[in-house]
């Protein structure tokens, strides 16, 4: 099955935007991505961090984490969950995390 989408195609000065008609396939419903489509794995895990754990828990938890992991590893872990969750309270708690931890050791 094919869908067909309009993509701008030049700015020509005086003449303004062309638009082109062009065919792609299609990849079922708009939004959802197709699981052999996916690409970021989640890599490794972040030593028991969950949401409902509290704050200081979370923290410690990820300073053990860092330790083992190097900083680097584990900001790009919870930046990762971050990107990849569905959930907002998930989302929200790991970007907190991810600050006080740049906080904590770069800033």
């Amino acid at each position: 099955m094919v869908r067909m989408i309009t993509i701008k195609r030049d700015v020509i000065p005086g003449e303004g935007v062309q638009m082109k008609n062009i065919r792609i396939p299609d990849k079922g419903k708009i939004g959802l991505t197709r699981k052999e489509d996916k690409w970021a794995e989640f890599g490794g895990d972040l030593g028991g961090w969950r949401k409902d754990l509290q704050e200081s828990a979370r923290h410690m938890i990820l300073a053990k984490v860092k330790k083992r992991d190097g900083y680097a590893s584990t900001s790009h872990k919870l930046t990762q969950l971050a990107n990849v969750t569905t959930d907002k309270e998930t989302e929200i708690k790991a970007r907190s995390d991810q600050k006080w931890l740049h906080n904590r050791y770069r800033g």
